[in-house]
């Protein structure tokens, strides 16, 4: 038989996206995705047309979703697929992708595309700030306060 893995890294990454960063207390609701595509790991959410509904993009922001470690058997790769119930934190921190550098303390903002910034032009101001610094790219953590 092969070998499945001949190289191993020397410690394991400290976090990934959608992954709660602490155990303060916080707000997470359960809800269920309407988008065909789904939403990932970490991703903004955003109130869908049913009440318990959220989609990929929209008007009102209702959090980030959650990393699931028991996703459906029909979900392909950190993706939470349509007609999943999924945690949305709402507050709380949560490890997300930054889209350019990042300072802990800065207000967070919302582009377009649905990526955290701290950019406020032409971008979507968030109850949130972030609690890490980061390069763009890096996982850095949100600290959510939405009503």
């Amino acid at each position: 038989m092969p070998a499945v893995q001949t190289t191993y890294p020397g410690e394991m990454a400290p976090a990934f996206e959608g992954m709660i960063a602490s155990m303060e207390p916080g707000g997470i609701i359960s809800r269920v995705i309407e988008s065909a595509g789904g939403i990932g790991f970490g991703k903004p959410a955003f109130q869908g047309a049913d009440a318990n509904g959220i989609a990929a993009t929209g008007s009102v922001f209702r959090g980030v979703t959650v990393a699931d470690h028991f996703p459906l058997a029909n979900a392909t790769g950190d993706l939470h697929p349509k007609g999943d119930t999924v945690s949305v934190m709402e507050r709380g921190t949560v490890w997300v992708k930054a889209s350019g550098p990042v300072t802990a303390g800065a207000p967070a903002y919302l582009t377009a595309a649905g990526a955290f910034t701290v950019t406020a032009t032409d971008n979507t101001a968030l109850r949130a700030v972030f609690d890490s610094s980061g390069a763009s790219g890096a996982l850095v953590k949100l600290k959510l306060n939405l009503p």
